[in-house]
């Protein structure tokens, strides 16, 4: 049996996963899909933002499913490199990559990205004044996701 060359980056919020793929994809000439970027391009099909997807999702599973989904789907593909945080959930013949980072490192990363428009993030922390609510939310985010 060959097996498909498929690369899983996870790990908590600013660890690293976008870019640490990006350069992987890059290196191995693989084809890097972001989580993030499946769920901006669903919730932009559903006419919902973010903060709307994130109030919904607590009764309401239909728009989780078709992100699982399209993760899923990338079992199909050969050559890639994945950064989600569960992409080695649906896809556990993946090589696994877990990224760890200080929570306030990643915090000062994601606020420093924003600020500089670096990544398109769709996240609370847009909306936030200062290093200190922004790790806040992001503590809060990790509380919920989990």
């Amino acid at each position: 049996m060959i097996k498909k060359h498929i690369i899983s980056i996870s790990g908590k919020p600013g660890s690293g996963k976008s870019s640490t793929a990006d350069r992987v994809a890059e290196l191995l000439g693989y084809t890097h899909y972001s989580s993030g970027s499946l769920v901006r391009r669903i919730l932009e099909e559903s006419g919902l933002t973010l903060a709307e997807y994130n109030r919904q999702a607590k009764s309401d599973h239909a728009l989780d499913v078709r992100i699982d989904q399209a993760l899923r789907d990338l079992r199909d593909k050969e050559d890639i490199v994945i950064d989600s945080r569960l992409g080695f959930y649906w896809i556990p013949e993946s090589f696994k990559v877990y990224l760890e980072l200080d929570i306030d490192v990643a915090t000062a990363r994601i606020f420093s990205d924003v600020g500089q428009h670096k990544k398109q993030r769709v996240t609370e922390i847009t909306e936030q004044a200062n290093l200190a609510s922004a790790s806040e939310s992001v503590r809060a985010r990790m509380l919920e996701e989990q």
